[in-house]
């Protein structure tokens, strides 16, 4: 993408945000003369800011850095984009819309259609026009799902976010009109938590009336999905892993597997089934208003991973070739691979190599505390608490270092690439 050149009042704040102490310390009009020196390009920006932590800071004063930091990146505009990525190559956007496909579906991938769309899928209704509208979004990075849409049911691929700081752009597959209408009907041909939205959709009226009718109940439904039979083929469940899930390595050649939805009834449907074929115990979490399915076993995730990328498993198969090959000799090569093929979201929660160890460190210690509290040996467990809370603070601290460091690499990439702080694109 094209890069636009930031002014002198973006690089001020960059400096104030990042509160370099040989440079605040100085008079304002160094620092102005500083910010000049910065305007004629952001490399020298980007070298500062992708410095590591200072040692003579404190925990409260590094929390403080951080936090400006975080704020500072959520200012940071990504530019424009012109493509998106999907089957291991660049697409250009947008892709205007076309008619469906003539190959006719097969039952798998249908019902892997149906599955990713229970997980990303919208049916929104429109009561002035003809019809109801078919929509997914996904990452710019992420579009093999968008292209399989559109190949089945026509319709186009647009923009549709710009990205702000660590979420990145996203992109939209949409498709309306008697398109839409088919595409609606031959999705809710096969099983499905949407069923009753994309049946309605298939059978939208002309009566308006009608229509704000089925509006109405369009809604309700987005929020009380009514029970049904979906997630009972390996199929439907790689297309809603696709969409929902998660393939990360908790401790040392241990893989596990998370699926995350807002509703509870087909992830219960999905337990069932897998807990069927495996044989083997599936868990079942509430966290808030967000109910996760955990596999936790090493062998019955890879079995799991097995029987979805033989069904049609898309989006995230190159995650679960790489977790496959997962054993205690790579156990850091597979993790940071997998972490590099992942979302944001928790991405500065993340522990590294080193965070890991001092976790697994403050856990054995831990449980020596607990024994010697158990069998009465209350002296030796008063010196493992105090070096228990040594530990803790320490990790802590370290923690933060990590966090800040890679929140200035973050920045300088997105600089790089061409993002602008907000303020500076709203004056252009």
């Amino acid at each position: 993408p094209r890069t636009t050149q930031p002014g002198l009042a973006f690089y001020v704040s960059i400096g104030q945000a990042l509160l370099w102490p040989e440079l605040m310390a100085r008079p304002a009009s160094v620092m102005r003369r500083w910010a000049s020196s910065m305007f004629s390009g952001s490399r020298a920006l980007c070298r500062r800011v992708s410095c590591a932590a200072p040692a003579h800071l404190d925990l409260l004063q590094l929390k403080r850095r951080v936090d400006r930091l975080k704020a500072l990146q959520g200012r940071l505009m990504w530019p424009r984009i012109s493509n998106f990525h999907a089957f291991g190559r660049l697409h250009a956007l947008p892709i205007s819309a076309c008619a469906a496909g003539t190959t006719p579906l097969t039952q798998q991938r249908l019902e892997y259609m149906a599955g990713f769309f229970d997980g990303d899928g919208c049916v929104s209704a429109r009561v002035t026009a003809s019809g109801c509208a078919l929509s997914i979004s996904q990452s710019f990075s992420h579009g093999e799902a968008l292209l399989i849409f559109r190949q089945s049911f026509g319709g186009g691929i647009y923009r549709m976010g710009r990205g702000v700081g660590s979420t990145k752009p996203a992109i939209q597959w949409s498709v309306s009109g008697q398109r839409a209408v088919r595409a609606a009907s031959v999705l809710g041909s096969v099983p499905s938590a949407k069923k009753t939205q994309l049946d309605i959709a298939s059978k939208w009226p002309s009566c308006r009336l009608e229509r704000q009718y089925l509006a109405s109940q369009l809604n309700k439904f987005k929020l009380h999905p009514p029970a049904s039979d979906a997630g009972h083929s390996w199929a439907y469940v790689a297309g809603f892993f696709d969409a929902e899930g998660h393939i990360y390595v908790a401790r040392k050649s241990q893989l596990r597997l998370e699926l995350a939805q807002k509703h509870e009834g087909i992830l219960r449907q999905i337990q069932c089934f897998v807990q069927e074929v495996t044989g083997r115990p599936v868990h079942f979490s509430q966290a808030r208003e967000v109910y996760r399915l955990i596999v936790a076993d090493s062998a019955t995730s890879r079995m799991v991973l097995e029987y979805m990328m033989g069904a049609g498993l898309c989006v995230k198969r190159q995650q679960a070739e790489i977790a496959l090959r997962l054993c205690e000799n790579n156990y850091i090569e597979v993790r940071d691979a997998l972490h590099q093929r992942t979302g944001n979201q928790s991405r500065y929660q993340r522990l590294g190599h080193e965070g890991r160890e001092r976790a697994m460190q403050i856990e054995a210690v831990y449980a020596k505390v607990r024994y010697r509290k158990l069998h009465q040996h209350l002296s030796q467990a008063s010196e493992l608490q105090t070096q228990l809370k040594e530990l803790k603070s320490r990790h802590a601290l370290l923690n933060l270092v990590e966090q800040y460091s890679r929140l200035r690499q973050d920045i300088r990439i997105l600089l790089s690439q061409g993002c602008v702080l907000e303020k500076s694109l709203d004056r252009k």
